[in-house]
Parts: C-alpha cells; sequence; structure tokens
C-alpha cells in the first residue's frame, strides 16, 4: 500500500521537482538572515550557556520541514477534497480509509525529510557546528515525530474546513503559535510562569526539550518520545474518522 502511495508521490514531484529544491536551498538562508543574524545580538546564549545560533540550528531544522510538509497535506486534505478531485476515486477504492491517511502522511513526510536533508546542508554551512553524525541522525529521528504531530494538526484543519481564507488563517496562526510556544525560536523561560509551564507541555515543546537535550547534553529522554507518539497515535485515529465521514458526503 505504502508503495502506490510512493509512487504517487514521486508522480506528483516530478512536475515540480526543480521548484522544491530551489525552495529547499533558499528557505535556510532566509532563516539564517531573518531570525539567527537578527536574534544572534540580542540572545548570545541560551540560559545553558549554549550559544544561540546552535541552541536554535534544530529549530531552524523544523520549521524547514513545516514549510516542507505543509503544501503536501494542503493538496491532498484540502485542495483536492473540496474540488472533489484525484482524492475522490482514491476513496472509493478498497483501501481502507485508515490506510489512505496513513499513506498520504507517511509518503509526504517521506518527501518532506529529503527537503530538510537539503536544509540542513545549508543550515551547517552557515552555521559552524560541532555536530556529530549521531547529533544529525538524532535531529533526524526527532523530526520525523514532529512531522508525525504537525502532520495531523495539517490533516485535521485540511478536513475541517472548506474555505480557503479560513484554511489559511486558522494554520498561519496554528504554525505561528508553534514556532513560538515550542521552544523552537525563543526559550520558553523568556515567558510569564503561566504561559511558560502552559507551552512547556505543548507535544512539540516536549519533542524539543527531548532533542536539545541529546544534542548538548547526551541526555535521552523517553517522555519526549513517548508522550507525542501517543498524540500522534490518538490524534491520527481521530482523522482517520472524520476523513470517513467526510468521504461520505
Amino acid at each position: 500500500m505504502i508503495t502506490a502511495f510512493l509512487k504517487r508521490r514521486w508522480w506528483l514531484t516530478q512536475n515540480r521537482i526543480l521548484s522544491s529544491i530551489t525552495l529547499a536551498l533558499v528557505v535556510p538562508v532566509i532563516l539564517y538572515i531573518s531570525i539567527v543574524s537578527v536574534m544572534n545580538n540580542v540572545i548570545r546564549r541560551s540560559i545553558d550557556g549554549i550559544p544561540y545560533e546552535h541552541w536554535v540550528f534544530p529549530g531552524l531544522v523544523m520549521i524547514v520541514a513545516i514549510i516542507g510538509l505543509f503544501p503536501l497535506l494542503y493538496r491532498d486534505f484540502f485542495d483536492l477534497r473540496i474540488h472533489r478531485r484525484i482524492l475522490q476515486p482514491i476513496t472509493l477504492t478498497p483501501i481502507s480509509k485508515v490506510e489512505i491517511v496513513a499513506g498520504i502522511v507517511i509518503t509526504a513526510i517521506i518527501e518532506s525529510i529529503t527537503y530538510v536533508v537539503i536544509g540542513i546542508a545549508v543550515l551547517s554551512i552557515l552555521i559552524s557546528t560541532s555536530f556529530t553524525l549521531l547529533n544529525y541522525i538524532t535531529i533526524i529521528f526527532y523530526l520525523i515525530l514532529f512531522n508525525g504531530v504537525m502532520a495531523n494538526a495539517f490533516v485535521s484543519v485540511g478536513l475541517l474546513t472548506d474555505r480557503v481564507t479560513t484554511y489559511m488563517f486558522i494554520i498561519l496562526g496554528f504554525i505561528i503559535f508553534i514556532m513560538f510556544g515550542s521552544g523552537i525560536i525563543v526559550e520558553l523561560e523568556f515567558y510569564p510562569s503561566l504561559m511558560s509551564n502552559f507551552f512547556s507541555n505543548l507535544p512539540t515543546s516536549v519533542l524539543m526539550r527531548g532533542l536539545r537535550s541529546g544534542l548538548f547534553f547526551n541526555r535521552f529522554d523517553w517522555v519526549s518520545v513517548v508522550y507525542p507518539l501517543i498524540v500522534t497515535a490518538v490524534w491520527f485515529g481521530i482523522n482517520s474518522i472524520i476523513f470517513k465521514i467526510k468521504s461520505k458526503q
């Protein structure tokens, strides 16, 4: 089943491969100029004494992942659904609705990871770090978990909204919320204690905390893996139910 969706994903990618690679090369540069070059003059080091450009590196990778993942799921779960194009015939196949959602989401995550790998290479040139191969593997591992949470959010919004303006407004607000509420750009300790406590319990925040703990202190936190996995699994089940209901309408 996954093989069929991978072939479909590759067929779709071939039509825009040049623009996708260009985007993967340009986005990290824009992020570096707009975030690192500015914030590095404001926040020299993190609370734990880590240089800001090193501390924010995994956060920039997650932003690249969001930018790479969003258009893939927007197309399948919103654009094609409301226009009743390619996605509609897929729902009429013997494949279960759970398998359809899983196939589309997994292949979208795989494609986004290829863009992220390019982004990591560009960021590694712009930011001089001492990351080892194991560190990069750790980043990719947590990236997959992060993409799992974000993919479910994009799917939910795509299935529950029918207007482009509403969809874009919600997605933009959600992405900004995740960027500033998950410790991607700034540490949560800078917020008032009530907000900091709330943000620190978000699955994306737990992921980022676990990732940086592994990168900079060589500590592995099982909670940072299990908690997001549970959230992703439950959310995926809910999305499958929503998709089944929507496909009957």
